[in-house]
């Protein structure tokens, strides 16, 4: 009979289970690297790599692989809006785009970004509308 320690040292050995210990790896050294930074995009990417792989190893049905897929989609929306929001002659250009009192708050831009960020963190009202980033 096979010890349980044995057992999972033979478990540690598999393909499948070094790809998850390289991930979980590189994963602690990405969060080193955005806690020293603080980046947006560093964020980013590493929550697109936390879905993609949940996406890879724990998806167990249809309505959850969807899920993950539209959080991919999202994330690459954001990704986007970041490299506007990163330029001010970017941003200049969509700040003007959104002249219309119903499409501001506070001064500011109801955009896209703006709108995502907050169906992203379930709230009612953006943060980027009451002025403040994160």
């Amino acid at each position: 009979m096979v010890s349980g320690a044995a057992r999972n040292k033979k478990l540690r050995k598999t393909q499948a289970a070094q790809r998850v210990a390289e991930f979980k790896k590189t994963l602690l050294t990405s969060l080193k690297e955005i806690s020293i930074n603080g980046s947006a995009e560093l964020i980013v990417t590493m929550e697109q790599a936390i879905v993609q792989h949940d996406l890879e190893y724990y998806t167990n049905s249809a309505t959850m692989k969807g899920s993950l897929n539209n959080a991919l989609s999202e994330l690459e929306i954001i990704r986007k809006k970041l490299a506007i929001v990163d330029d001010p002659e970017k941003y200049k250009a969509t700040d003007e785009n959104f002249i219309l009192a119903r499409n501001r708050s506070k001064g500011l831009p109801l955009d896209e970004a703006c709108l995502l960020q907050a169906g992203l963190a379930g709230v009612q009202k953006p943060l980027c509308a009451a002025g403040q980033s994160g």
